[in-house]
């Protein structure tokens, strides 16, 4: 059954505030300095109405360990965002710019770990299979910050070169953690949220795309202009949930003192909030997570990860105007 006062985000009651705002100025014909702002926040957690008229929370007052909730699900969504930007012109074939710019996102959620009763039992008698006391909170913010330079030049009435650099690198981040009483171990209220299902923080996602271009236009005639753009992206990305899958995840040991398979050394990882992780394991890439699965051995998987990758692209084209 569906978790009473569970919310989708987009049927549920919000208050949502906007704003924009953008600055220009000259000081002389040559330069020109630009800002930009903007936000848009959805609050969700709203009492009453379709949502819980008092708060869900188990630990109040000076105990509690978070704000007053009223449903489950997304609470908030936040997203901000502010940016910079010079134009000088040296001459009137030469000018110059650079940009900066920084995205910020963010969600803070809040749902319960439940195993819902079966047979007699009630959520009453059960021992802690749904309970506001295993209430856990998440909350995921995503930065992203874009820097970019160029120079445009303008080569006699008819010839036009641009060169640039940008640099878009982003970071990921989910934290988690239990909002309950974790003394409370026996009872309808017994704490649930520890071993494999502890609310534990995820590892750090990183993304980088550079990227440098060269445009060179040329006006043939009034109404035919050549152009010829050549590009070279960098992109790297490491994400703990592909960067760690190849296509055969079959070569995996089981954990000791099973005898391990012959050609994969690599023993599965007991979770790092496992109540008794493998001593002394060791991941090539996140400790504490499997990298691999023996019941896969007979499969071969196929687009899981997109790699990093790096590319050099060509393009010309012929502009006519009617």
């Amino acid at each position: 059954a569906d978790q009473r006062c569970l919310r989708r985000f987009d049927e549920a009651a919000r208050i949502l505030n906007r704003a924009d705002g953008l600055v220009q100025y000259s000081p002389s014909d040559k330069l020109t300095l630009s800002a930009f702002g903007g936000t848009l926040q959805n609050n969700y957690n709203l009492r009453g109405g379709v949502n819980s008229p008092t708060p869900l929370n188990f630990l109040t007052g000076a105990a509690a360990s978070t704000q007053p909730y009223y449903l489950y699900g997304l609470q908030k969504d936040i997203s901000y965002n502010y940016g910079f930007d010079v134009d000088y012109a040296l001459s009137a074939q030469v000018s110059l710019y650079a940009e900066y710019s920084r995205e910020h996102y963010y969600q803070r959620m809040i749902t319960r770990y439940r195993t819902p009763p079966t047979g007699v039992q009630t959520i009453l008698t059960c021992t802690g299979c749904d309970s506001a006391n295993n209430d856990w909170t998440s909350t995921s913010t995503d930065p992203i910050d874009v820097y970019s330079v160029g120079v445009d030049l303008y080569l006699g009435k008819k010839a036009y070169l641009t060169t640039y650099y940008s640099l878009s690198a982003g970071k990921g981040n989910v934290n988690s953690h239990f909002l309950g009483d974790p003394t409370i171990l026996t009872g309808a209220n017994a704490f649930q949220l520890v071993g494999t299902n502890a609310a534990v923080p995820y590892p750090e996602t990183v993304e980088r795309s550079h990227e440098v271009g060269v445009i060179f236009r040329y006006k043939l005639t009034e109404r035919l202009s050549p152009r010829i753009e050549y590009r070279y992206q960098q992109w790297d990305n490491r994400d703990y949930q592909t960067t760690v899958m190849t296509p055969y995840m079959g070569c995996v040991s089981a954990p000791p003192p099973s005898a391990p398979v012959a050609g994969c050394t690599a023993p599965i990882l007991n979770s790092s909030t496992s109540p008794t992780p493998l001593p002394g394991a060791a991941s090539p890439f996140y400790p504490g997570f499997v990298v691999g699965d023996p019941s896969a051995a007979r499969y071969l998987f196929l687009g899981v990860d997109q790699p990093s990758y790096h590319a050099h692209i060509v393009t010309a084209t012929l502009e006519y105007r009617f």
